[in-house]
């Protein structure tokens, strides 16, 4: 490979030269704070209760984690293409992280649309996560999920508007194709900007998912409340709780859980689970 300085090196031209002034930047680096910290968020989420045995645990419970994992994934690659320069092609990745989120919060509580998406290798249109999600809320002045998709789908699309300052000068009519990234502090910072906003909403979306939220840790919920504040000036006070109480009662729950691949472990030695009481009955009846 072609040197990176080298100006026909179309693979990695100006990369580091873009990061270097990303990183540099006041705005964005504290957006790639933000993100780095929703990764961590979601990391313990999809790390804390690993499954053991797929084949015991709920459909549910798999196919969620599976697309949870998915958006992790798109966070960091989208990222990545932003701090090098990609802009466009960073936000079209933005779209990915919001559905496959959305998708992974209806997954977890439809356990026959899981085992569909998993088992059967079905797809599903956006509109049916969202229908979903929207079905447990009440908008206000329309739809927040359906506008943010709209938004993303247009920038996901090779639209002019998208596309066009890739072939023009920004200060002038001439039409000359930008082959190598250009960093640009108002695009690098908005671009971050709006990977953390969907970094924020993965965040939500694993909470929904859980079967309650006192399975969360109090520094976890506090930990998304203090992102929520950082990434968006808007009202979270509805985040806060009595803290202390919400330790009490997850280390109580935590105490007396059993995780879902264990399951099948615990009620074969059981002496009231339904297969032994019909052991019990069978043997009374012979």
């Amino acid at each position: 490979m072609s040197d990176a300085a080298d100006e026909t090196n179309y693979l990695t031209h100006n990369h580091s030269e873009n990061t270097d002034a990303t990183v540099a930047d006041n705005v964005s680096a504290a957006h790639l704070d933000q993100i780095n910290f929703g990764l961590f968020l979601a990391a313990h989420i999809l790390l804390e209760n690993p499954i053991e045995d797929v084949a015991a645990a709920g459909v549910n419970e798999v196919a969620s984690c599976v697309a949870f994992t998915r958006a992790f994934s798109a966070i960091r690659a989208a990222t990545v293409v932003a701090v090098h320069g990609y802009y466009v092609d960073a936000r079209a990745l933005v779209r990915t992280v919001y559905e496959s989120a959305g998708l992974a919060r209806m997954l977890a509580k439809l356990p026959d649309k899981a085992e569909k998406w998993l088992v059967k290798g079905d797809w599903f249109p956006d509109k049916l996560a969202r229908d979903y999600i929207e079905s447990q809320i009440d908008p206000v002045g329309g739809s927040p999920y359906q506008a943010f998709y709209k938004m993303s789908s247009a920038n996901a699309h090779p639209t002019a508007r998208t596309s066009a300052y890739l072939a023009f000068e920004p200060t002038s009519q001439e039409f000359r194709p930008l082959l190598h990234p250009q960093y640009n502090a108002d695009f690098a910072a908005h671009t971050l900007h709006e990977i953390a906003g969907v970094t924020l909403f993965t965040l939500f979306a694993m909470r929904r998912a859980m079967a309650s939220q006192d399975f969360l840790p109090g520094w976890w919920l506090q930990g998304l409340a203090q992102l929520a504040s950082d990434v968006h000036n808007a009202n979270w006070s509805h985040l806060e709780q009595d803290w202390d109480t919400h330790n009490e009662r997850y280390a109580r729950l935590s105490a007396a859980t059993i995780p879902a691949d264990k399951l099948g472990e615990y009620l074969e030695a059981h002496p009231n689970s339904l297969p032994n009481i019909q052991k019990r009955q069978a043997r009374e009846e012979d």
